[in-house]
């Protein structure tokens, strides 16, 4: 057969034949891995951390249904999805965006952020992907003298949801910007239920945190600075990691003699390892107290304590809410912090 089209012409031809073919491919991959938006009814919310995520799942009444209260339930919000960039045990201190997230954060309607440094230099490539105003930080709701400074690297402390009282705080300003995003007054009524709900079960978890502690001389030692607002609120008598309030922190062999002399001067009876977190310092750790004095008993303790990660919805462990008949999972917030209590305070009292 004779190609009559001039030669230019067949180029041209050829050149755009294959533009059609690569953008018909981006367009179906990109619809087959994240869910199509329906411009006047689909929010896609997207959060950098599962905590933030089972924040937002809370609002719009997507909870696991051993949590619903027996008289009023969470009313689902429906046409809301939801993506989190970072899965289960995944430290934010040292993870890396991937080309998926990118694809997440530009399809978002609103990007979820903790802030304070928590996912270190990653957002700072968000207003690149997306408007600035479609993200928002979780850490903006927290005034300055409601944080805490760490001492060494002078840094504002990001580990904000071991405080009930700040994580509260959280929760109330995100229901006003998911609110802003409604524009049906029914799906606003189901909003303000589903805080009104989660914030009670919030101030039953920190009531139990409260009684769980009082009058406890906890000292507690774990592999990265994440829990001195649980330390601080609780009144514990001390707190020591071995790295700061970032994983990325160098550690010394000095620093992990220190907090050998101090387990071995309070008898501190074990120490934790954290989901998100390489246990290799904390093996340091007992072997210099080993080394100092070789009849003093440590031990790990054998549970893992939730720190920057929740746990996995596979995981069908539930942990009670005491003075309730609600159940949460450890992929829950409220689960999670059930189980670090309870964890802290049998290995440790």
């Amino acid at each position: 057969m004779k190609n009559f089209l001039p030669k230019n012409n067949r180029i041209w031809f050829i050149f755009m034949f294959f533009i059609t073919i690569i953008t018909g491919y981006i367009v179906f991959y990109s619809i087959s891995v994240y869910p199509n938006k329906n411009i006047d009814e689909e929010i896609i919310i997207t959060s950098t951390t599962n905590l933030l995520d089972d924040l937002v799942n809370h609002l719009i009444g997507n909870v696991d249904e051993k949590e619903n209260p027996p008289d009023k339930k969470y009313q689902k919000i429906e046409n809301i999805k939801t993506y989190v960039l970072m899965g289960p045990g995944v430290d934010p201190h040292n993870y890396k965006m991937k080309q998926s997230d990118r694809i997440a954060i530009k399809k978002a309607d609103l990007i979820i952020t903790n802030g304070l440094h928590l996912e270190s230099k990653m957002i700072d490539s968000f207003p690149l992907i997306t408007p600035k105003s479609n993200i928002w930080y979780a850490s903006q709701a927290i005034k300055d003298d409601q944080l805490i400074i760490d001492e060494t690297t002078n840094q504002k402390d990001p580990h904000i949801w071991f405080s009930i009282e700040l994580w509260q705080q959280v929760l109330k300003n995100l229901k006003e910007k998911l609110k802003s995003k409604l524009s049906k007054s029914q799906d606003r009524e189901l909003l303000e239920n589903n805080f009104n709900l989660y914030m009670k079960q919030l101030n039953y978890l920190k009531e139990n945190t409260k009684k769980k502690f009082e009058n406890k001389d906890i000292i507690l030692i774990t592999a990265h600075d994440a829990f001195s607002y649980l330390a601080k609120e609780n009144k514990f008598k001390g707190l020591y990691s071995i790295q700061g309030i970032s994983t990325q922190t160098e550690t010394s062999p000095r620093d992990i003699e220190k907090i050998a002399d101090i387990i071995i001067k309070y008898k501190v009876k074990a120490i934790f390892i954290e989901s998100s977190v390489p246990h290799n310092y904390l093996d340091s750790l007992i072997e210099a107290v080993t080394n100092r004095k070789p009849v003093f008993k440590i031990k790990i303790s054998d549970q893992e304590l939730y720190s920057d990660s929740l746990g996995t919805r596979e995981d069908l462990n539930y942990k009670q809410l005491p003075e309730t008949n609600q159940y949460f999972k450890m992929s829950s917030y409220i689960g999670a912090f059930l189980h670090n209590i309870d964890i802290i305070s049998q290995e440790l009292t």
